[in-house]
């Protein structure tokens, strides 16, 4: 898999889905990987598919940003390294606010945004930043309980728990931070490109109101809400998320 110099970091990427004008960039979240997207969008029909680790986590390097615009940034630069000209981006959770971010700042690439288990403001309980920096392996062991729903499997949490051990703890805590900084409530109605919103119902993390907000407030945007998954959404119900994503491809492609 590649590897490029963005912004100073050593910027790990997978690639797949279709050989087509149009791109999908798949942004993870908090403490996450590439690998918090499931295969299935890998191979989606409609778009070039490109997944950043962001830097410091999984397979990239350092520095990282300390905030939302910070990766956003980055995000841009990859883009503009790939010389990619027709874009649709996906973004969970802090990536969806990397997103959002991208949307407000209206580049002449982007064509439309998948917005998953995000929300236009993402407090973050302040026990979770604190238990991550006095103890951040036993922090990391307690966090699947908030981001799965109640029957996911065992294997998932601990692929989860196993990326956030694998990332430097400085950038995932600086993640968090950068979620709890964030707020665009204000400001959803300049969006201009066509949003999905996708929500999950055992989202304790992003409740579906977060994605109704979004929905409610950004022109045009259309909300799903996916049964029997948490805030890990994308790999508890994969075949759903690709779904919807794939519909949102051909909606824009029509």
């Amino acid at each position: 898999m590649p590897v490029m110099k963005i912004h100073g970091a050593d910027l790990f990427y997978a690639a797949g889905g279709a050989d087509t004008d149009l791109s999908l960039v798949l942004i993870h979240g908090s403490g996450a990987t590439h690998e918090s997207y499931p295969p299935e969008l890998f191979s989606i029909p409609g778009a070039r598919v490109i997944a950043p680790d962001l830097p410091g986590h999984g397979q990239s390097q350092g520095p990282f940003p300390e905030s939302v615009a910070g990766y956003a940034e980055v995000v841009s630069g990859l883009v503009a390294a790939l010389r990619l000209s027709k874009v649709v981006v996906m973004g969970h959770s802090l990536g969806g606010a990397v997103c959002l971010t991208l949307c407000l700042q209206k580049p002449g690439w982007l064509k439309g945004a998948v917005l998953m288990g995000t929300g236009a403001r993402l407090r973050v309980n302040p026990m979770i930043i604190e238990g991550l920096s006095k103890d951040y392996l036993g922090a990391v062991s307690m966090m699947d309980s908030f981001l799965f729903a109640s029957e996911a499997p065992a294997e998932l949490r601990e692929t989860s728990r196993d990326h956030m051990k694998k990332a430097d703890p400085q950038a995932v805590i600086n993640d968090f931070r950068a979620c709890n900084a964030f707020d665009v409530m204000a400001r959803l109605s300049e969006i201009a490109v066509p949003c999905q919103v996708i929500s999950a119902d055992q989202d304790v993390l992003t409740a579906p109101k977060y994605g109704q907000y979004l929905a409610d407030h950004i022109p045009g945007a259309v909300h799903s809400v996916i049964q029997g998954a948490g805030h890990m959404m994308a790999v508890e119900k994969p075949g759903e998320v690709t779904g919807i994503v794939e519909s949102f491809l051909a909606r824009l492609s029509a």
